[in-house]
């Protein structure tokens, strides 16, 4: 065979190979488009019809445009996301079903420019204050850490003076107990402290009686137990939120208020207990003024319900009468209370006008 001859071959099984790729690459372009029918098995979050329009709106564009699409695969994911594929997509239909119950979707282009934002996540969350209905929060949390929306501390903080003005702290307690779907952990200490401030925040609003106070003082107490789970460990001992006296002080607060309650006994030691962990992370000594108001209120919201959390002890039989307990705590209510004297008494024009809620609770509790 010539050397010519051996070439006309190579080059013709090339050509052969050549042509059998572009129609296998074509027929799989053909196949995408041609197809009917999808899996998705993943699951998406469903919404609770609520009394606004403007929430249910919000909530579905977020499933929608965000939710549905990233339980899709990323084949699916590419044809909507392409502008590319967009006319195709109008003629060559293509339904897909998504979860569990099959739920039909038809694929349709989308602009990555109108996806929702994050900030467009916290106003549905600032909706669901607004109404007070907090029924879809934990799927729509669930939906944004499965679409890649990771909420910072500062947001979750956010949230909790939203969630504990309006009756949501149930609501967190369910999204921290799912933590693994959520992202929602309260190991981060300031986002503990704004917790059981707003529950402290709530029992006042009860007068510290009464089965709505009953109901937050449960409340706490799954908090506190919730706090001892891995997902909420704090990375640094320093920063470990059951360690801080702020929260050791609501939970004395609440228990010595639920004792006082119930015939001034501590049944089961709770109160005592909570005065001994508080005793322990408490450095005695001077207290530093904050140089601005926001300092002040912030430290306002700490030392407040400790100040009421060792007075409503002191009226606790087995704590009043204990000398490792009795004689700091009426020494430790003195000082704090000239704190909270001083700091009523500095208040800055714009709380004045609008008091902040730590001079709130210091002008409640504080005579």
């Amino acid at each position: 065979m010539s050397f010519a001859s051996q070439v006309d071959m190579t080059y013709g099984a090339i050509g052969r190979l050549l042509r059998c790729q572009t129609s296998r690459t074509v027929r799989q372009s053909m196949n995408i488009f041609a197809q009917k029918r999808n899996w998705s098995t993943a699951a998406v979050p469903t919404w609770t019809p609520t009394a606004s329009s403007e929430l249910d709106t919000s909530l579905s564009r977020f499933r929608d445009l965000l939710f549905i699409p990233h339980a899709l695969s990323i084949e699916q994911r590419r044809l909507i996301y392409k502008p590319q594929n967009a006319q195709k997509l109008k003629e060559n239909p293509i339904t897909v079903y998504v979860g569990p119950d099959e739920e039909p979707y038809e694929l349709r282009s989308i602009d990555k420019h109108s996806l929702p934002s994050k900030q467009d996540a916290l106003k549905v969350i600032d909706l669901m204050k607004e109404t007070g209905n907090w029924s879809n929060f934990v799927p729509f949390l669930i939906g944004l850490r499965e679409s890649g929306y990771v909420l910072k501390a500062h947001h979750l903080e956010s949230i909790l003076a939203e969630a504990g003005s309006t009756n949501g702290l149930g609501y967190f307690s369910e999204a921290v107990k799912q933590s693994a779907k959520t992202g929602v952990t309260i190991g981060h200490v300031d986002v503990a402290q704004r917790l059981f401030f707003e529950l402290h925040v709530q029992a006042q609003k009860n007068e510290f009686q009464g089965p709505k106070f009953e109901k937050t003082y449960r409340l706490a107490s799954q908090f506190a137990r919730l706090l001892e789970a891995p997902e909420n460990a704090a990375q640094e001992s320093k920063a470990d939120p059951k360690r801080k006296p702020s929260i050791i002080g609501v939970l004395l607060e609440l228990s010595a208020a639920n004792a006082v309650n119930n015939g001034k006994v501590d049944t089961n030691g709770e109160v005592r207990a909570y005065a001994r962990r508080f005793l322990a992370s408490w450095k005695t000594g001077s207290i530093k003024t904050p140089e601005n108001w926001d300092g002040v209120d912030r430290q306002l919201r700490g030392i407040v319900p400790i100040y009421n959390g060792m007075k409503l002890a002191l009226e606790v039989s087995g704590v009043a009468n204990d000398p490792t307990i009795a004689p700091a705590f009426k020494e430790q209510i003195k000082i704090l209370g000239e704190v909270i004297a001083e700091s009523k008494i500095s208040v800055s024009r714009e709380a004045h006008e609008t008091p902040t809620a730590g001079l709130l609770q210091a002008r409640a509790l504080h005579k």
